[in-house]
C-alpha cells in the first residue's frame, strides 16, 4: 500500500526574529482542509500549515500550536473497523458533521488536541492532509511525543523485543516479524498484550498490521508480503503494546528491501 505525496514540501517564510532581524523560514508547508473541531465551521476550510521545529501554524485562522501544548494526535481512518468502533462508542469524541466528512475521505484524518494558555479544557482540530496524510500525521505525532514531558509512573514496565527473518528481503518475498513481550523487572512472559504495528515506507507512506494479542508465552508473529512494484530502500517497523496494569511499551526495527 504505497502512499505518494501530492504536494511538495515548500520553504516558506513566516514570523520575525527580532534578534537578528531576519524572517524565520518554515521547515515545510502542507496544504490541508480543516474539517472542524473546536472551530465551528459551516464547511471545510482550505489552508496552509507551516511546520516549524517547535510548533505548527495555521495561516487561515492565524493559530499557532506548540507541540508541547498538544495532548494528543490521533489518526482516524474510516476504512479501519477499529477506528469506526472508537467513534461509534464515543471513545473518540467527534462532531457528527465532521465524522460524516471523514467517512468520505480516501485517506484518514488527523485529530489534534491541544491546550491554550490559561485554559484547562482542551481544544481540537480535525485536519485532512489528502494523500500527504501518512507523512504529515507522522511528522506532527513524532514531534508531539518528543516535546511531551516525561511522566513517572508506578505501573510496571513491559519490554517488547522483535526479531526479523532477514535484514534484507527481496521484492515479492515475505518479511516475518516475531515479537516477544516480557515484564521488564521479573522477565516473565506477558500474555494478552494488545499489539499494534506499522511499517513505514521510505516514501513517507505506511502499512498497518491488524491488531492482535500475545499468546501464553508472550509471543506474536506477523508476516508482510512485499509487493513487486514497491520501492527499494530502508523500511522501519514499529510495534506498540498495551496491557492492563502496565505502562505501554514500544519497539522498532529496520530492514532493507532490495
Amino acid at each position: 500500500m504505497m502512499a505518494t505525496h501530492w504536494s511538495t514540501i515548500l520553504k516558506m517564510s513566516f514570523g520575525f526574529n527580532h534578534d537578528d532581524e531576519q524572517i524565520e523560514e518554515a521547515e515545510g508547508t502542507y496544504y490541508a482542509k480543516c474539517l472542524g473541531g473546536s472551530l465551528e465551521l459551516g464547511q471545510p476550510q482550505s489552508l496552509l500549515i507551516f511546520i516549524y521545529p517547535d510548533r505548527i501554524f495555521l495561516d487561515r485562522f492565524r493559530i499557532t500550536i506548540h507541540y508541547s501544548s498538544m495532548t494528543e494526535v490521533q489518526m482516524i481512518d474510516p476504512r479501519n473497523e477499529g477506528d469506526s468502533e472508537k467513534v461509534s462508542w464515543g471513545v473518540v469524541a467527534l462532531p457528527l458533521v465532521a465524522w460524516s466528512l471523514i467517512k468520505k475521505l480516501k485517506c484518514g484524518a488527523t485529530v489534534i488536541k491541544y491546550l491554550e494558555s490559561g485554559h484547562s479544557c482542551p481544544k481540537s482540530l480535525i485536519l485532512d492532509f489528502g494523500k500527504n496524510f501518512r507523512y504529515a500525521h507522522r511528522l506532527i505525532y513524532d514531534r508531539m511525543i518528543k516535546f511531551r514531558p516525561l511522566i513517572k509512573s508506578d505501573k510496571p514496565a513491559m519490554c517488547i523485543s522483535v526479531q526479523l527473518r532477514t535484514l534484507q528481503v527481496s521484492m515479492g518475498n515475505v518479511q516475518n516479524f516475531l515479537l516477544n513481550v516480557r515484564d521488564k523487572k521479573s522477565n516473565e512472559f506477558l500474555q494478552n498484550v494488545k499489539i499494534t504495528g506499522e511499517v513505514f515506507y521510505p516514501t513517507g507512506g505506511l502499512a498497518r498490521f491488524e491488531d492482535d494479542v500475545t499468546d501464553k508465552e508472550g509471543c506474536l508473529s506477523y508476516s508482510w508480503e512485499i509487493s513487486q512494484n514497491i520501492r527499494k530502500g530502508i523500511y522501519t517497523a514499529k510495534f506498540s503494546g498495551e496491557a492492563a496494569g502496565f505502562e505501554n511499551g514500544s519497539t522498532s526495527i529496520s530492514f532493507e528491501v532490495i
